[in-house]
């Protein structure tokens, strides 16, 4: 496996269909890849990162591969990210789905994408025929950087791949709002995913998406090529959700 952070989850349809109910269009499992890449340097290499993994996919028989929140271009509110670019976005969109094409892998791709109301921080879900199914846009900003960058819709969807009906939560959205992952589950979701983004160990600054400030210093012990953060766990505003 030549993807780097590149999972294989197995979700067997016994757990989602009546007994006896599958075939063709409700296959006996669905094969699951989960994918946490590191951050790309701008949408082209991201989109190459991208690729990468669903032709990994293809080849381990993967049905779906869900990639981070806003992995292109990276999510605003932490690292300094270019002004937004749609058109790059639609070409790369674009490129996405001929790859799922090609290798007949559906895929959960998290993009900016600007509209007439802002921008927005969306989810695309692709099919294995490269059809694009529709997006789940995050409707629940989290405070911070977030709320100053992104913009809600205001509208929940459910999708569907090999028989499967599965919605999407980003983030935020499914850590404090349990109400939207209860609207895919009273629809008949048998998946919720929940691509997102969590921080890193870099300092961010005051304002940034993850609501705190983490700094560095030397601490006795611990070995300083990866160093602890000197800021309590529990005081960010994530992890107190």
């Amino acid at each position: 496996m030549n993807s780097p952070l590149f999972f294989l989850v197995p979700f067997l349809a016994s757990v989602s269909l009546a007994a006896g109910a599958a075939d063709e269009a409700h296959p006996a499992a669905l094969r699951i890849g989960l994918a946490s890449l590191k951050h790309p340097d701008d949408i082209p290499a991201g989109v190459g990162k991208i690729k990468q993994v669903i032709a990994d996919a293809g080849r381990q028989q993967v049905d779906i591969v869900c990639f981070s929140e806003t992995y292109l271009p990276g999510l605003r509110g932490g690292d300094a990210l270019p002004p937004p670019n749609q058109p790059v976005l639609e070409n790369a969109l674009r490129e996405l789905q001929a790859a799922c094409r090609e290798h007949r892998v559906a895929a959960i791709v998290g993009m900016e994408w600007v509209t007439h109301r802002g921008l927005e921080n969306r989810a695309f879900v692709i099919d294995a025929s490269g059809e694009l199914l529709g997006h789940q846009t995050k409707d629940q900003i989290t405070p911070g950087g977030e709320e100053r960058n992104y913009v809600p819709e205001g509208t929940r969807r459910m999708f569907k791949v090999k028989g499967v009906p599965f919605g999407i939560v980003i983030c935020h959205e499914g850590w404090r709002f349990p109400e939207t992952v209860r609207w895919a589950t009273v629809r008949g979701a048998k998946i919720i995913f929940q691509p997102q983004v969590t921080g890193g160990d870099k300092e961010r600054p005051p304002g940034s998406s993850n609501g705190s400030r983490v700094t560095f210093g030397q601490v006795p012990g611990v070995d300083q090529a990866r160093p602890e953060r000197t800021e309590a766990w529990g005081k960010s505003y994530y992890e107190m959700a």
